[in-house]
């Protein structure tokens, strides 16, 4: 029997976490945005650095770039992988397609790969804090340590920048919805507890 299939990643938001999950999961990617190039190359230079001088030179290259990935805020809007494309849907990436019954599928192949680009993502986001901390205790000397530090640093800011955004945009999107079917959307944001930070939407019907 045959069927058709969507598999979908965890919300993404930031190129810059993005582009290192995809090099986590070890990808080999036919197509995708210069800026992920530019992200991976910047990279590279710094652990290929030679020198204290080029490393220092190499962070703020890298800073450079991650100011342009924030003037420019946009993900790729589709990414091919050998098998499957991955499409951009409300900062979700998206993989479908149709497959015989078979005890190996397109499927599984997309569900493995997705849930090994959602954990590597996830995991990326969640240490870009403890990689500041690492860097502000580094040993190294202090030219080294600060030129770190900015890359570090802005790394994150971008990050929380991009997950900002995000939600600025998904609730301008709910509100136009909502106006539509005649309703006001009302936000919340939790200040304390277990979802700090996270937000609620309260759909109210206009009288």
């Amino acid at each position: 029997m045959s069927y058709r299939w969507r598999q979908e990643t965890v919300p993404m938001t930031s190129l810059l976490v993005l582009q290192r999950a995809l090099d986590q999961c070890g990808f080999q990617l036919m197509e995708t945005s210069g800026l992920i190039q530019s992200l991976r190359l910047a990279r590279n230079r710094i652990s290929q650095a030679s020198n204290p001088e080029e490393k220092i030179v190499a962070y703020d290259q890298l800073v450079d770039l991650i100011r342009k990935c924030d003037e420019t805020n946009s993900l790729p809007k589709s990414i091919q992988i050998p098998g499957f494309t991955l499409t951009l849907k409300n900062f979700r990436y998206e993989a479908s397609g149709y497959s015989e019954r078979a005890s190996r599928t397109p499927h599984k192949d997309a569900v493995a790969s997705v849930s090994k680009l959602n954990k590597a993502y996830r995991s990326i986001a969640r240490e870009l804090e403890n990689e500041l901390n690492e860097a502000m205790a580094s040993s190294v000397d202090l030219k080294m340590r600060e030129a770190l530090i900015r890359a570090v640093k802005a790394e994150q800011e971008s990050y929380n920048k991009s997950v900002k955004d995000a939600k600025e945009k998904i609730f301008q999107m709910i509100q136009e919805n909502a106006r539509k079917e005649g309703y006001t959307v009302k936000r919340n944001v939790f200040k304390k507890g277990k979802n700090i930070g996270r937000e609620q939407y309260v759909v109210v019907k206009r009288s």
